[in-house]
């Protein structure tokens, strides 16, 4: 069995798909799978798959209707047989010693989870252009929400290394966005030992056709019910985790909604945010207290109905970071 099965949902990536599939199978360390789930791709990223498979059996091809990241990781991680899990999307690359820097990092350390960073590439970056952080400076570990708060470990799923047992009756919601939040928290509420690295081995593809960047109502719907359903399955953990998870919540995962709203410049996306922040407060241990002073200060003004006021309190935080 291989130690590690490397989970890559697909969609829509034809053009950067075969330096993803490269840059994983070029890894240093070479014991491990690729599970690369087709979701239902209209372009040619199925055929790819397909050659690529044929090429090195370490590849094993899966296809289903399209039904978001979260779902496609699902169905990988329903048949995975590694004992760690890593997931890559189908645009993104991998440093060629992600694998073995993470191992190492978990040999010494027995840690459930290895946390590293990422960094930002261009749409059409290679894995020439993006400079190898390979050597390590510091191996910190800690348990709890805490490090999440303190953005010291991301909540960005592919930029983790996981013991595959932490996924064992647990699954990505069906959402379009906000799955890794929801995964991650419930991933180190499981957690005795997280270790993390500075290193920043994954890079993250930017370009138009990314599906983060388009700012929807059913985008807006998901992140409150994600958030909603996180505050009711950890409300019994410890007072100061859950006050960590409720502010990150209110400051990180929703706060940050508003910047792509004001650029969409939709009232009705806006007013969408405001009645799901009201709901959310109803039926949720998160509030806007949860958020910091000038956070509260944007907020109060969207509540109020006077976006235009709000938008520019928002530019304001931006320039002073209250």
């Amino acid at each position: 069995m291989p130690l590690i099965s490397a989970i890559v949902p697909v969609y829509n990536c034809e053009k950067y798909l075969p330096a993803t599939l490269d840059s994983i199978l070029n890894q240093t360390f070479s014991d491990f799978e690729i599970i690369a789930v087709n979701n239902s791709s209209p372009d040619g990223c199925l055929q790819i798959l397909q050659d690529y498979a044929k090429r090195d059996a370490r590849i094993r091809v899966l296809t289903r209707p399209n039904g978001g990241a979260g779902t496609a990781r699902n169905a990988a991680l329903d048949i995975a047989r590694g004992d760690f899990v890593v997931f890559c999307d189908g645009d993104d690359l991998l440093s060629p010693k992600t694998f073995e820097i993470l191992l190492s990092v978990q040999n010494e350390t027995n840690a459930d989870v290895v946390c590293h960073g990422f960094k930002r590439i261009g749409s059409d970056a290679t894995i020439n252009d993006a400079v190898p952080d390979e050597d390590i400076k510091k191996i910190r570990t800690a348990s709890g929400f805490a490090p999440i708060f303190r953005k010291k470990i991301n909540v960005m799923a592919c930029s983790k290394l996981f013991r595959r047992s932490l996924f064992d009756n647990l699954r990505f919601p069906a959402v379009k966005i906000a799955e890794d939040f929801y995964t991650t928290f419930k991933v180190f509420e499981r957690v005795k030992t997280a270790a993390y690295i500075s290193n920043r081995l994954y890079f993250y593809r930017s370009h138009p056709m990314q599906i983060t960047k388009r700012m929807t109502s059913e985008k807006i719907t998901d992140a409150f019910t994600v958030a909603e359903l996180l505050s009711a399955e950890l409300k019994r953990i410890p007072k100061k985790q859950l006050l960590y998870f409720s502010r990150y919540a209110a400051r990180y995962q929703l706060f940050s909604l508003l910047t792509p709203l004001f650029k969409a410049s939709d009232s009705n996306l806006l007013a969408l945010f405001c009645n799901e922040w009201k709901k959310l407060e109803q039926n949720s241990v998160i509030s806007a207290r949860d958020l910091t002073v000038g956070r509260r200060f944007v907020l109060n003004a969207l509540l109020s109905g006077n976006y235009e006021k709000a938008r520019k309190r928002l530019e304001l935080l931006k320039k002073i970071r209250l």
